[in-house]
C-alpha cells in the first residue's frame, strides 16, 4: 500500500509494536463491533525508515536513535484499548423486580419453593387438559355454529372456582353483580380474569395476541373471549357487533379500561375509545374494583403482571406463594350517555372509590372472608 492510500484513511492508528527487523509496525485492531456491522480488515503498515514515519506524523514519532526510544526499538507506551461499540446489557426483568429467573445469565434459576411450584404447575396442566375436555364434551356439542355465551360463561365460572381451589386463591365479593351490559374494571394481570369469573358469569375482551398463546389461548377461546386488535381503531366497531349476542344472552362483558396492566398501587387513566361500543349501543355500564393480598410477598411483584415482565417466570413465582386473596367490588349500573370521555372519567373515579376501602387487607391467618369460592 502506498502512502497516498494511507493518507486517505485518516490519522495515524494507535498501538506501536516492536519489529524484530528494526521496522516500526503500526496496526489498528478494533476490539468489538455489533453483530450486524461488518468487521473491517485490520490495517497493518510497515514503515521501513524513521524518516518516513516522521513525515507521516509531522515529526511526532521520536527517532529510533533518540534516548526516548532506544537504539533499535520504539518505546512508545501502548494506548489502552477502548470499546467503541459497547454491548448493551439486558435489564433485569422490570424496574429491579426479583423473579425466580436469572436474567443476567440468561438461564433459568430454581424457584424459591421448588416442590410447591412443581406440584401446582403439574396440577395446572391437568386442570387445563380436563377443562378443555369438559368444554368439548359438555358445551361445544350444544352449539350449532353460534357460540352459546351463557353456557360458556357458566363453564368459565365453574372452572375458575376450581382453579382457585387448586392454587389456594380466595375471592371476596363486595356488592351484588349489577345487571349491566358492560363491566369496566382496573387491571393488574392475568389473575383478574380468574377472580372476576369466579365471582359471576361474564365474558371478557382481550387483545388478539392472547389467542395464539399456548394453553391460555385455548382456555380463552373456550370462555368465549372477544379478541380485539388494539392497534386498529376500526376494529372497535367489529367487536361492538360481537357484543350484541353476549348482551342479548344477559351476560356482562368485562373491559379492562386502562388498556394495560399496572402494579396495583393506583388506577391508570381509562381509555375512552374502549367505551365506544357501550356509547354506540347505549348499554348500561357498571364499575368493578380489584384489590389483592398475597402471602408471602407483595402484590406489585408477585401478583401484578405489568411492565416488561415475562409471563412464564412470573407465573412460576406466583405458583410458589402460599395464598392469594382478591377483593372484587361491584358498583351500581348507570347509563352510558352520549360522551365516552365523560363516561371514562366518571367510571375511573368510581373504580378508585371502590378500591379504597379494601386497599389494605388484614393479615391474620385464617381470616373468614365475606364471600368466597372455597
Amino acid at each position: 500500500m502506498d502512502w497516498s492510500t494511507f493518507a486517505e484513511i485518516g490519522p495515524l492508528p494507535t498501538g506501536l509494536q516492536k519489529n524484530p527487523k528494526d521496522f516500526c509496525k503500526i496496526s489498528r485492531r478494533p476490539s468489538f463491533y455489533p453483530l450486524k456491522v461488518r468487521r473491517p480488515t485490520p490495517l497493518r503498515l510497515t514503515l521501513k525508515t524513521n524518516t518516513e514515519a516522521a513525515s507521516l506524523t509531522g515529526g511526532g514519532l521520536p527517532s529510533l536513535g533518540s534516548s526516548a526510544c532506544g537504539r533499535d526499538r520504539c518505546a512508545a507506551p501502548p494506548l489502552p484499548r477502548t470499546d467503541p461499540f459497547p454491548q448493551p446489557r439486558r435489564p433485569i426483568a422490570s424496574r429491579g423486580l426479583q423473579f425466580p429467573w436469572d436474567w443476567r445469565q440468561g438461564s433459568p434459576a430454581m424457584p424459591r419453593r421448588p416442590l410447591l411450584t412443581t406440584r401446582r404447575f403439574a396440577e395446572f396442566l391437568w386442570f387445563s387438559v380436563t377443562s378443555v375436555r369438559d368444554f368439548r364434551r359438555g358445551v361445544a356439542p350444544g352449539e350449532s355454529g353460534v357460540p352459546d355465551y351463557r353456557r360458556r360463561a357458566e363453564w368459565t365460572r365453574r372452572h375458575a372456582r376450581r382453579l382457585c381451589r387448586i392454587m389456594n386463591w380466595t375471592v371476596e365479593t363486595v356488592g351484588a353483580p349489577p345487571a349491566a351490559a358492560i363491566y369496566g374494571s382496573n387491571h393488574l394481570g392475568y389473575t383478574d380474569i380468574v377472580m372476576i369469573a369466579a365471582a359471576t358469569p361474564v365474558v371478557f375482551v382481550s387483545k388478539s395476541e392472547v389467542r395464539g398463546w399456548p394453553i391460555m389461548g385455548s382456555l380463552a377461546s373456550c370462555a368465549g373471549t372477544l379478541f380485539l386488535q388494539r392497534e386498529r381503531k376500526e376494529d372497535l366497531l367489529t367487536v361492538a357487533r360481537q357484543f350484541e349476542p353476549v348482551t342479548a344472552a344477559g351476560i356482562p362483558v368485562v373491559i379492562f379500561l386502562e388498556g394495560t396492566s399496572s402494579n396495583g398501587e393506583s388506577v391508570l387513566p381509562f381509555r375512552p375509545s374502549l367505551l365506544a361500543p357501550a356509547v354506540a349501543g347505549n348499554w348500561p355500564v357498571a364499575p368493578v374494583g380489584l384489590n389483592y393480598a398475597v402471602t408471602p410477598g407483595s402484590v406489585g411483584t408477585d401478583v401484578a403482571w405489568w411492565g416488561e415482565m415475562e409471563f412464564f417466570p412470573h407465573f412460576l413465582n406466583l405458583l410458589g406463594r402460599d395464598s392469594v386473596r382478591a377483593r372484587v367490588a361491584f358498583g351500581s349500573a348507570r347509563p352510558a350517555g352520549p360522551d365516552r370521555k365523560v363516561l371514562a372519567r366518571e367510571l375511573h373515579a368510581e373504580v378508585v372509590a371502590l378500591r379504597s376501602p379494601g386497599s389494605v387487607f388484614p393479615t391474620e391467618p385464617g381470616l373468614a372472608l365475606r364471600t368466597g369460592t372455597r
